[in-house]
C-alpha cells in the first residue's frame, strides 16, 4: 500500500523542478515524485512505512532536493506562506538593479566625461556591485552547481552571459557595463512577474478547492465535540449549524434545511432536504441546523474526489509538455556547444574581431536561457486551467485542454447550462384575436414572472 503526501514547495525555476523531481525519484524509499511547478506542488507516493520513519525520510527528501536547489522549502501544502515579504525583497532588488542601469547609462550617453574622469576600473566596482545585488542568487547557484558538476542550467547561462560581458568591458575597448547588469536585472523582471501569473492562477484554483470543511461537530453520548474531519466514523452523528458547509456525505435524520448546493452541481437555486434524504459533503446549509448520519469517510466522499480531480489536474500533461520536459534535458548542452562555436570559431578566422564573436556567444546564452522554454508551455496550460476555475470550470489537466482545442462539434444534454435568462419575443402569429389583444394578454400573465 502506498502513501500520498502533498507538499507545497518554494522553487523558482522550471528546469530545475525537473532535475529535482528526477532525483527524488531515484531514492530508493520513494515510489514516485512529481513536482508541479506551475501549481508549486509536489506530490510524493512513500512505500508503506510507519509514521514514525515519515520525518527522517522528509529529511532525506529535503536533503536531496537541497543538493540541486539551495533555498529548497517544502511544506504542506494547506498551508499558504506569506509571500508578500519575498515580493517585498524581489522588488528592492529590481529596483537595485534598475538605479545601476540608469546610473549607468546617464554616464555613458549624458555625461561621458565624468565617466572617463572616473575611470574604467571605478565604473567596472560599481557595476559589479549593482550586478551581484539584483543577481547574487544566481551566481550563488552557479558557483555551487559548478564545484558539483551539475552547471549546464539557466543559472550558469545567466552567470556566464553577465560576467563574461563584465571581463569583455573590463579586457577590451567597448565598454558593456550597463548592459550586463541589464541582462540580470530583466532576467529577475521576467522571473517576478511569471511568479505573479503562476501564484495569481494558483489562488484562484485553490479557491475552486475551497470545498473542505476541516472540522466536523460530532454527537457523542455525553457530549457534543468538533473533530477533524477525517477523523470521522461512518455511522456517527453530526451536527450541521446555518451556514456551515456539510464536512462529509451523509443521510438527514432530524430536521429540514434549504441546501445550497451549486459547489458541486453548479444549481443556483438552494435545493429543501429533509429527514431521509442524503447529502453531500461540499454542500452549504443556509436554514436550519440539522443532524446527519455519516454514509462515507472523508476519503469517500464527493468532495474529496472532486478535490483529488482538482489536485491531479496540474499533473496530467498535454503531449508538448511531455515533448518540452524531455526536449530540455539535451537542449542546454547543445546551447553551450553553439555558443562556444559562436565565440570561439570566427575568432580563430578573424582574431582582430574576437571582442565581437565574443559578445555575440554571450548574446546567444542569454535568448537560449532554457528556463523560459521548459515554463512557457505548462504556465499557458495552468493559466488556462485558472482562467476557468474562477468561472467555476473545472478542467481535469492540460491533456483535456489540448483535447479541446481540436474539437468540432460540442453536444449538451442540459439546456439550462447554455441560456442566459433573457427572454425575446422573435416572432408573434395570433389565431383567433389581433396581435395587439394577445400581446396585452401575454404581458399581463407575465407581470409577476422572474
Amino acid at each position: 500500500m502506498m502513501n500520498r503526501h502533498v507538499y507545497g514547495i518554494d522553487i523558482d525555476c522550471a528546469n530545475c523542478a525537473r532535475k529535482v523531481e528526477e532525483a527524488l525519484n531515484r531514492m530508493d524509499c520513494i515510489e514516485s515524485a512529481q513536482l508541479i511547478y506551475v501549481d508549486k506542488r509536489m506530490v510524493i507516493e512513500i512505500e508503506d512505512v510507519r509514521e514514525t520513519e515519515y520525518p527522517e525520510i522528509e529529511r532525506r527528501i529535503l536533503e536531496t532536493a537541497r543538493g540541486i536547489v539551495s533555498d529548497f522549502r517544502m511544506w504542506d501544502y494547506e498551508e499558504t506562506p506569506d509571500e508578500r515579504e519575498e515580493d517585498d525583497h524581489i522588488f528592492l532588488r529590481i529596483a537595485t538593479g534598475v538605479f545601476f542601469v540608469a546610473f549607468g547609462l546617464l554616464l555613458e550617453y549624458v555625461v561621458p566625461d565624468l565617466a572617463d574622469t572616473l575611470g574604467r576600473y571605478v565604473l567596472f566596482v560599481l557595476f559589479l556591485i549593482g550586478l551581484l545585488c539584483v543577481g547574487y542568487d544566481v551566481v550563488f547557484n552557479a558557483v555551487r552547481n559548478l564545484l558539483k558538476g551539475g552547471f549546464l542550467d539557466e543559472n550558469f547561462l545567466m552567470t556566464v552571459a553577465t560576467v563574461g560581458a563584465l571581463v569583455v568591458s573590463l579586457l577590451g575597448d567597448h565598454p558593456y557595463w550597463s548592459e550586463a547588469v541589464a541582462v540580470m536585472l530583466f532576467y529577475q523582471i521576467g522571473e517576478f512577474f511569471q511568479d505573479r501569473a503562476v501564484n495569481r492562477t494558483r489562488h484562484s484554483v485553490k479557491a475552486l478547492m475551497d470545498l473542505k470543511a476541516p472540522y466536523a461537530t460530532v454527537v457523542r453520548p455525553d457530549r457534543i465535540e468538533k473533530v477533524r474531519t477525517e477523523a470521522v466514523d461512518v455511522g456517527e452523528t453530526i451536527i450541521v449549524r446555518p451556514g456551515d458547509m456539510f464536512p462529509l456525505d451523509g443521510i438527514i435524520v432530524s430536521g429540514e434545511t434549504l441546501v445550497d448546493t451549486k459547489a458541486m452541481t453548479g444549481e443556483p437555486v438552494p435545493r429543501l432536504i429533509s429527514k431521509g434524504e442524503e447529502v453531500y459533503s461540499g454542500y452549504i446549509n443556509t436554514d436550519k441546523a440539522v443532524k446527519v448520519v455519516v454514509v462515507r469517510r472523508y476519503k469517500d466522499s464527493a468532495a474529496a474526489k472532486v478535490l483529488s480531480l482538482l489536485e491531479e489536474s496540474a499533473a496530467r500533461k498535454s503531449r508538448s509538455e511531455r515533448f518540452i520536459t524531455r526536449f530540455a534535458r539535451v537542449y542546454t548542452p547543445i546551447v553551450v556547444a553553439c555558443a562556444l562555436a559562436i565565440a570561439v570559431v570566427p575568432s580563430l578566422v578573424w582574431p582582430g574581431q574576437a571582442e565581437d564573436f565574443i559578445m555575440k556567444g554571450l548574446i546567444f546564452l542569454v535568448v537560449s536561457c532554457p528556463c523560459a522554454l521548459v515554463v512557457s508551455v505548462p504556465l499557458s496550460y495552468f493559466c488556462g486551467i485558472g482562467h476557468a476555475s474562477r468561472r467555476g470550470i473545472l478542467v481535469k489537466g492540460s491533456n483535456y485542454i489540448e483535447a479541446l482545442a481540436k474539437t468540432q462539434t460540442a453536444v449538451f444534454d442540459k439546456t439550462g447550462t447554455l441560456t442566459k435568462g433573457e427572454f425575446v419575443v422573435n416572432r408573434v402569429e395570433p389565431v383567433s384575436m389581433s396581435e395587439e389583444d394577445f400581446m396585452h394578454l401575454a404581458a399581463k400573465a407575465e407581470t409577476l414572472s422572474n
